[in-house]
């Protein structure tokens, strides 16, 4: 059976473990279904292939900004690369939607549908 792809990003600590609970789900029910994106420990250990650390996205206070942006550039670009690469079927973007614009532009563009997911509260 031949894999289906799904992109997944997630940019704070609730939605790794949020991600992590919805590709654990979704492997359970698509046995065929492949995920990578951007997450943190909770999502690998899910079984979700993480592109991307978080981690490379936490920034606080305009100094870690700055110095941070030429990361997070490659880190966005990264995620785009592995998205043209796999030609998922849907890009789930959980939590932080700010931080997303950029991602629903860029995969409007390479004719990706995209979801925007958020959670209520902290699933911890």
């Amino acid at each position: 059976m031949p894999k289906t792809w799904l992109m997944m990003v997630a940019g704070e600590r609730s939605g790794d473990v949020y991600g992590a609970r919805l590709a654990t789900a979704l492997k359970h029910r698509l046995p065929e279904i492949e995920i990578f994106g951007c997450g943190g420990d909770a999502m690998r250990q899910a079984g979700v292939e993480t592109t991307v650390d978080a981690s490379r996205f936490a920034m606080v206070g305009i100094t870690e900004v700055i110095s941070g942006l030429p990361q997070a550039y490659h880190a966005f670009h990264a995620l785009l690369d592995e998205a043209d690469r796999h030609r998922p079927e849907l890009a789930i973007l959980i939590d932080a939607p700010r931080n997303h614009r950029g991602l629903l532009c860029q995969s409007a563009n390479l004719g990706l549908e995209a979801l925007e997911a958020g959670t209520a509260q902290s699933p911890d």
